[in-house]
C-alpha cells in the first residue's frame, strides 16, 4: 500500500521538494528494490527472533521511516526514507506465510492463504484512491501520515495477540485458532523464543 499510496501524490512531492520526475520516481523504484532485497533478511531473522518479535519490530520501523518520509524536507531524506520503510514493509510478505503454516492445519491452509494475499492484490488497487482523496484534501504529507497511522494501528493491534514467550502448537481440524493451544519454545541457544 506504502507504494501506490504515494502514486498520486508524485507531482506535488515533485513540486514542494524542488525535483525533477525522474528523481522523484526513484523514491518508487527504490522502494520496490528494498521490497525486493529485504524478505532475505526478514525471514533468517525470523527462525532465529520469532515471528512475532519481526512483526512488531518492522511495523515499528515502518511508522518511524514514514514519520520521518512524511516530514522530509529534501527529496534525498524522502528516497531514503521511502526504501528504509519498504524494507520494513517487506516483512509481512516474508513472514506472513510461515506464520499461516503455523497456525492452520495443511488442508485449510488454501484459504487462509487466500484470505491473506488479499493485502497484496488489494493494496494497489485502493492506495492509489485513498492517497489521492488524502493528497486532494489535504497534502501528500498527509498520505504518508495516513500509513504512518496504519503501520502504528497494526503493531497496536498485533501486539497483544499472542502472548510474547509461546509458539504454536499442533493445531488440528479447525480454521478458529485456538490461542489455548500455544507452548512455550527454546531456540538453539536455550533461550525463549517468541
Amino acid at each position: 500500500m506504502r507504494l501506490t499510496i504515494s502514486s498520486a501524490t508524485l507531482s506535488a512531492i515533485e513540486r514542494e521538494l524542488h525535483s525533477t520526475p525522474t528523481v522523484t520516481n526513484m523514491s518508487v523504484a527504490l522502494y520496490m528494490l528494498s521490497m525486493a532485497l529485504f524478505p532475505l533478511w526478514w525471514s533468517a531473522f525470523s527462525e532465529t527472533l520469532g515471528r512475532r518479535t519481526i512483526y512488531l519490530t518492522s511495523f515499528a520501523m515502518f511508522a518511524v521511516f514514514g514519520a520521518v518520509a512524511a516530514e522530509s524536507r529534501s527529496i534525498g531524506m524522502l528516497i531514503a526514507m521511502r526504501m528504509l520503510s519498504g524494507g520494513a514493509a517487506a516483512s509481512v510478505q516474508a513472514v506472513g506465510a510461515g506464520t499461516i503454516a503455523d497456525v492452520w492445519h495443511p488442508r485449510e491452509r488454501g484459504r487462509a492463504m487466500g484470505i491473506f494475499y488479499l493485502g497484496p492484490l488489494c493494496g494497489p488497487l485502493f492506495a492509489p484512491i485513498i492517497g489521492g482523496l488524502v493528497a486532494e484534501r489535504w497534502n501528500w504529507r498527509a498520505a504518508q501520515w495516513v500509513l504512518v497511522i496504519y503501520g502504528g494501528e497494526f503493531m497496536i493491534s498485533h501486539r497483544e495477540m499472542v502472548c510474547p514467550h509461546l509458539e504454536v502448537a499442533n493445531i488440528v481440524g479447525s480454521t478458529d485458532v485456538d490461542f489455548h493451544l500455544f507452548r512455550p519454545t527454546r531456540n538453539s541457544q536455550g533461550q525463549e523464543k517468541y
